[in-house]
């Protein structure tokens, strides 16, 4: 796969499953801790819940900005925006339709300007599980469920993914389309 995020500085070595914690109780609108699965900080996304455009800043562990998601205005289909820490937009994710009840199909747009599909994730809204692949290839680029229904869960909205990326996927593109997603289907 080809890097989205930062050329390459993201890519997997290895197979890794990225555990991302959702934070709904926060200050400053919720976010998400995302952690390798031997525990390792990787990614906090930290919301701004004074923002007119729901945003989100992920950064990487060490506090450097990897990229803003934006809720994409004035569109018939709700989507996320994903610009880089200079602004520069660096791909979008939308709803594939207008309605859908139970099936979870959503088109990413590349910054390149073609307005092809570059990218579909293809799930499940009651599971919260979903695929993205690439849709010249059909190769799937990540894996994304949602790990175990608890009280959590249920009372507060606070869910946890699981985000499974094969050796040279891109793990910040991966996490920022999980949490667009989770963020478009939220409702």
């Amino acid at each position: 796969m080809s890097s989205i995020i930062e050329g390459g500085r993201w890519n997997a070595k290895e197979p890794m499953e990225l555990i991302c914690k959702e934070n709904v109780f926060s200050l400053s609108g919720d976010g998400f801790e995302i952690k390798a699965h031997n525990g390792r900080n990787m990614f906090k996304v930290e919301g701004h819940a004074m923002s007119m455009r729901d945003r989100k800043t992920m950064h990487a562990a060490d506090g450097t900005i990897v990229a803003e998601l934006r809720e994409k205005a004035f569109s018939l289909h709700k989507g996320q925006d994903v610009v880089d820490r200079e602004g520069h937009f660096i791909f979008t994710v939308r709803k594939a339709g207008m309605i859908q009840m139970v099936r979870s199909n959503l088109e990413i747009y590349l910054g390149d300007g073609d307005r092809e599909i570059d990218f579909e994730v293809k799930g499940d809204f009651l599971s919260k599980s979903f695929k993205i692949t690439k849709k010249s290839t059909g190769k799937e680029v990540a894996n994304i469920s949602r790990k175990g229904l608890n009280a959590s869960n249920m009372m507060f909205g606070a869910d946890t993914y699981v985000v499974s990326v094969p050796t040279g996927g891109d793990m910040a593109f991966a996490v920022l389309v999980a949490i667009a997603a989770d963020e478009i289907y939220q409702e």
